[in-house]
């Protein structure tokens, strides 16, 4: 199984990759578009919503490890849908509807996030880690393309010469 997704990275477009999550070899595909063209967060968010599904969730540190490795060379800082609500006592949240922010699995960039009252918006940084700046500032961004009902089954079969 392992060789089957290597294989869907490695021959994965520059701007393109996939991730999957997978267990008893049932696999959820995910793929993850690098937007190359500088937007504001809502811009962004409304783009990915309209071409895709969202804005990059990050659910673990392996997937923001993915998503620097496989882009690595070409991804600058990138907007991800992380935001908060000034109101809300500073807390974050994911664009994606029904997905859950997990304090336990953010690695925020020294000094970040800056508790700002403007600062509400997150994105990627180079290294594996998270900052927050101002949401109308404009940058790259990630989107996501997730369609829960579709799985890939990947079953192995040996085939014997006789």
């Amino acid at each position: 199984m392992s060789s089957f997704l290597n294989f869907l990275v490695t021959h994965a477009e520059l701007h393109f990759m996939f991730s999957a999550q997978c267990c008893f070899m049932d696999c959820q595909l995910y793929q993850f578009h690098y937007i190359n063209e500088k937007k504001t967060w809502t811009e962004a968010q409304q783009y990915c919503r309209e071409k895709h599904t969202d804005l990059v969730t990050v659910t673990n540190m392996k997937d923001m490890k993915r998503l620097i490795n496989i882009s690595a060379g070409d991804q600058r800082e990138a907007w991800i849908g992380l935001f908060s609500e000034p109101e809300v006592n500073r807390t974050w949240f994911w664009s994606l509807p029904g997905m859950k922010f997990n304090e336990s699995e953010t690695k925020w960039n020294d000094g970040e996030p800056s508790d700002n009252e403007t600062e509400n918006c997150g994105y990627l940084i180079e290294t594996p880690k998270w900052g927050d700046v101002s949401c109308s500032t404009t940058r790259y961004f990630l989107c996501y393309n997730g369609r829960p009902g579709r799985k890939l089954r990947v079953t192995a079969e040996r085939i014997t010469q006789t």
